[in-house]
């Protein structure tokens, strides 16, 4: 199937992974935008074609960021081209133990779907703190090695809390933000409907399958609860200062 929509904002011509977009050319606040070609955001790497992998090469992506656990990332593995780095580092651990599956088939064999369910608010409110993962993604970032692709199960949840630190921190707006967000919705809705085909209807689908705008927001207010502002945050979590601050501003605004 075609898994994106070329009509859709961001979508990368040639590219059919699911939710696959960058989220370059956005504006800022104070009156600049984000540049194109730097940061794409996607659901697991895996091509169509030979076709399809070379207009992906041509995009000169350095790394490839998964935030899935050991788990999601062993049962199906990126394809990782030449010359294009990967790293995995969790991004979300609901106990020491359970780093966060979110295979929707796993999670409905296992029995923890509902259990899941219940959690994907607190999941969306651990996101923001002791995270190595979005460390990791602004070590990429001050260093300059971009373009760079991140993703998790679905490139909505994990992915979409990664998406916002890079455009807030470049200055976007929260309400751009959320609308880039909740394109997850749009880009996943045929192999969500698919998924429910196959799978049949079950409860708490629509609460897994797609995002919400309170999901991200929940986030949000959590790091307002705890820091008096966004740089405060960026500092204390995760040693970004006003120097780097600026420093990532020149290198991806235009």
């Amino acid at each position: 199937i075609l898994r994106n929509n070329s009509t859709f904002p961001n979508s990368v011509e040639g590219i059919h992974i699911t939710n696959f977009r960058d989220i370059g050319g956005y504006p800022t606040e104070d009156g600049h935008h984000v540049k194109k070609g730097q940061f794409y955001r996607s659901s697991p790497i895996h091509f169509q074609d030979d076709a399809e992998r070379k207009q992906f090469q041509k995009l000169h992506i350095q790394y490839i960021l998964d935030f899935r656990s050991n788990e999601e990332a062993a049962a199906a593995p990126n394809e990782a081209p030449d010359g294009c780095n990967y790293i995995q580092c969790s991004a979300i651990s609901i106990t020491d133990s359970y780093q966060g599956n979110f295979n929707m088939e796993d999670l409905i064999k296992s029995g923890q779907l509902k259990r899941l369910s219940s959690y994907i608010m607190d999941v969306y409110k651990l996101l923001p703190f002791h995270n190595p993962a979005y460390q990791k993604m602004f070590d990429l970032l001050l260093n300059g090695d971009t373009p760079f692709v991140f993703h998790c199960s679905a490139g909505k949840d994990r992915t979409g809390f990664c998406a916002y630190l890079i455009l807030k921190t470049l200055g976007v707006s929260d309400g751009i933000i959320l609308r880039d967000y909740m394109l997850s919705n749009d880009y996943r809705r045929e192999e969500n409907e698919t998924f429910l085909k196959k799978t049949g209807n079950f409860p708490g689908a629509e609460e897994l399958l797609y995002v919400k705008e309170e999901y991200l927001l929940s986030s949000i207010q959590s790091i307002g609860e705890k820091y008096t502002d966004f740089h405060t945050y960026l500092q204390e979590e995760y040693g970004i200062g006003e120097t780097e601050i600026q420093k990532i501003k020149a290198m991806y605004l235009e």
